[in-house]
């Protein structure tokens, strides 16, 4: 295409309220993906989720199930939560 031209797209499935995260939140261990829930301030727990599909571009992960709307997790330093214990 070239600038002002126009397209049509048809879209195959309706559009759907998903939840994205960082991919870098996101950690494997044992097949299995988890982030890290905060639920309290100061305190975390590994939080199994279920992922979709990922968009490279913008680096976020659709996470199918695991996760509620407005719940915190941790984007930066879940690596060094892992090492403790």
């Amino acid at each position: 295409m070239k600038k002002g031209m126009y397209a049509t797209i048809w879209f195959n499935d309706n559009p759907s309220n998903v939840i994205l995260i960082p991919a870098k939140s996101v950690f494997l261990m044992n097949d299995s993906s988890f982030v890290f829930l905060e639920i309290a301030p100061g305190k975390y727990v590994r939080r199994k989720i279920i992922t979709g599909g990922n968009d490279e571009a913008t680096g976020k992960v659709v996470v199918k199930s695991g996760l509620n709307n407005g719940d915190k997790i941790i984007t930066e330093g879940g690596y060094y939560l892992m090492q403790i214990k």
